[in-house]
């Protein structure tokens, strides 16, 4: 019975990766809503390295900041 289910799970993951490859592709603008589903990119500013800064207890957290980046969040009305 796992055997099977740990397939389907695995085969369901895999075409979900497609779909989503699909609709990032499809998606030509930062915030795209169709079919149920919404596609929204978003500038995400880098999270602070406290480890890093953590060393140096007058530090600037800026200067520990990691590089900023681009994310993509897809939602589903269900």
């Amino acid at each position: 019975m796992y055997v099977a289910r740990k397939a389907a799970m695995d085969n369901a993951k895999r075409e979900l990766d497609e779909a989503r490859a699909a609709l990032l592709e499809l998606a030509d603008h930062p915030s795209v809503t169709g079919g149920g589903v919404t596609v929204t990119r978003f500038f995400k500013k880098g999270a602070i390295d406290y480890r890093r800064a953590a060393t140096d207890a007058s530090a600037d957290l800026q200067a520990y900041r990691k590089a900023d980046t681009n994310d993509t969040r897809i939602t589903a009305s269900l």
